[in-house]
């Protein structure tokens, strides 16, 4: 029996760009798929999109506690062997779904598969196609460089293991979630397939509160005891500098390596002209 992939999208004010995430999964070439919308109350367009789609998604709008509340509920709502979470400004590419199945199926000891990854702007034009590399532990910790993350799933039973993303985190709730996972033993595996499509706009939690993720990944370290000095507040964020420095500077090695990848600057390019247009 074919499993079950659940995705969870949360939503909130993206009325403009939340009807392109939903035809980027209804148009997958692998029936069974349940499409979670999880809205928080939305006051544009967005429950008229909903409601045109009624028959393709399962949703619910109300007042909620934010992004990663609504991706906790989503998830206690699926039904589905393999989760996945699509913010409702990205998109997942053709023939995604199906094949990240067969890599789960294919690979049955793997319990997280990650791809490739594109990078588009508002209109949904291509600005990159984004190569991923093979899972290196240490880049996933300290390095950030490693997994895009609407072109990552996960098995059901990494929550039953790991727990659910954590509330407290408004910006790095994925990138505590995939912590956790290396902490706890889950087995990552990337596929050679560009998955899904991230959007960079000026209203994008990248964009928006960027100045956040370094804060909120070095606390994630600290948490589970990933950095020393953690006493040491001036030492403890120079080491973190320092590790984020050599671990990314490996994976842009490794990108080199590995796919003749010598764009190293091309996705703060890409970002700054997705902004510009």
């Amino acid at each position: 029996m074919k499993p079950t992939v659940s995705v969870i999208t949360p939503s909130f004010n993206q009325g403009q760009f939340i009807e392109e995430t939903i035809l980027s999964i209804k148009k997958q070439d692998y029936p069974h798929i349940e499409h979670i919308v999880v809205d928080g109350g939305s006051s544009d367009d967005t429950l008229a999109l909903l409601r045109k789609y009624d028959k393709d998604i399962t949703w619910v709008s109300e007042p909620d506690n934010g992004q990663t509340h609504a991706i906790n509920k989503g998830i206690r709502m699926a039904r589905g062997d393999i989760i996945t979470y699509l913010n409702s400004d990205d998109i997942v590419l053709p023939c995604a779904v199906s094949a990240v199945v067969e890599a789960f199926t294919r690979n049955p000891e793997v319990d997280f598969i990650y791809g490739d990854y594109m990078i588009i702007d508002t209109r949904g034009n291509h600005l990159l196609s984004r190569k991923t590399i093979g899972y290196d532990k240490n880049i996933l910790l300290y390095g950030r460089a490693l997994i895009s993350q609407p072109a990552s799933f996960f098995r059901r039973n990494v929550i039953d293991r790991i727990g659910y993303f954590d509330e407290s985190y408004d910006f790095c709730m994925d990138i505590e979630f995939w912590l956790r996972a290396v902490v706890k033993g889950i087995k990552f595996h990337r596929i050679n397939y560009s998955l899904a499509a991230q959007r960079l706009h000026h209203d994008a939690k990248t964009m928006t509160i960027l100045w956040k993720l370094d804060d909120q990944h070095r606390k994630i370290l600290n948490k589970n005891n990933l950095l020393w000095f953690k006493k040491h507040n001036i030492l403890n964020k120079k080491l973190f500098s320092l590790l984020k420095f050599i671990y990314r500077s490996k994976a842009a090695m490794k990108r080199i390596i590995q796919h003749g990848d010598y764009r190293i600057l091309a996705a703060s390019g890409a970002r700054k002209r997705a902004t510009q247009r």
